[in-house]
Formats: structure tokens, sequence, C-alpha cells
């Protein structure tokens, strides 16, 4: 015989395990951008992990089409975080960054052509199942938090240049892809 106790502590347990499931995805996938960081050689701040880790548990456990989208955005978030310095920052091209550190220019215009570009490229990768905005969200969501990785060792202006044109390009193309059911 079910009682609503039952039904409330079978909800309950449900609800923590996907919790639980997507935590420990989220982990792996950070896990998996730290070692992807460190062979490049990237730039980054410690906070930018654990931060990914909670929008990655969030899209995770919100599940659905936003979903669908993020985990296509993870794996361009890991091939950004390998893209070379000379791409974000051309100025700093022949130039000993090491002796410099990170500030040897900045090109905040630059970081958002390169983000239009691979948004325009990642809005075909965007689900046709379910909300178009929902999935071009989820997208975002997905390449953003695994490429502020990337973006922590640039200047603010650049990372929100980048991050800026990475939805811009995803959204451009929005009206022109048709969902299907």
């Amino acid at each position: 015989m079910r009682t609503e106790a039952h039904i409330a502590a079978a909800r309950r347990s449900y609800e923590w395990a996907r919790l639980g499931r997507s935590a420990v995805l989220a982990a792996i996938l950070v896990g998996v951008a730290f070692l992807v960081v460190k062979a490049a050689g990237t730039l980054t701040a410690w906070w930018t992990f654990p931060v990914a880790a909670l929008v990655l548990t969030a899209i995770e456990y919100r599940g659905q089409t936003a979903m669908k989208g993020a985990r296509r955005g993870y794996i361009a978030g890991l091939v950004l975080l390998t893209a070379p310095m000379a791409l974000l920052r051309p100025c700093c091209v022949g130039m000993d960054v090491e002796a410099m550190g990170a500030n040897c220019c900045t090109m905040p215009s630059m970081c958002a052509g390169v983000g239009v570009a691979i948004g325009l490229g990642l809005s075909l990768a965007r689900p046709r199942t379910g909300s178009g905005i929902e999935a071009a969200f989820g997208l975002w969501l997905g390449v953003a938090s695994i490429a502020s990785m990337r973006c922590t060792g640039l200047f603010l202006g650049e990372a929100l240049g980048l991050m800026g044109g990475l939805l811009s390009g995803i959204v451009l193309v929005l009206p022109l892809r048709r969902r299907t059911v």
C-alpha cells in the first residue's frame, strides 16, 4: 500500500541520486578540463574550476534539451582550451610572454571575433529537439563553463568579448535552424 510518505521518500531518493550523478559527471568533466589546461600550459585562475563544476552540475541536473546542448558545448570548450594565445592576442606574437606575463597586450575585439566565429560553428551542433532557445542556452553554458578556464588568463574585456562572441554566434543562427520533434 502506497502512502504519501512513501511517494515523497521515493521522489527524494530519486532526486538525490540524479544530483549525485550530475555532480560526479561534472567532476569528471572539470578534471579532464584541468588536465587539458595543464597540458596546454594555459594561464587560469583556481576559482574557475569550482564555478565550472557548479554550472555543469546544475545543467546536468536540469536535464532535457539544455543538457543535450551543454554536452556538445563541453566538447567545444575543451577544444577552445587548447586555442593558441596568438589567436586570441595576435599582438603578443614574437614577444617574450613568459617574461611579460599575461599582460603583453589586450585585444577584446579579437576575442569577440574569435567567439563569434566559434559560436557560428557551434550553432550547427545545437540539438534540433525541444526548445531552440533552451538548446542554444545550454550549448553556450557548456562551452562558457569550460572556456572560462581559458579566459581567466586574459583581461576582463577579452574574457567578456569571447563569451559574448560565443553567445552572439550561437544566437545569430538560432532563427535559421528549424527544430524537429
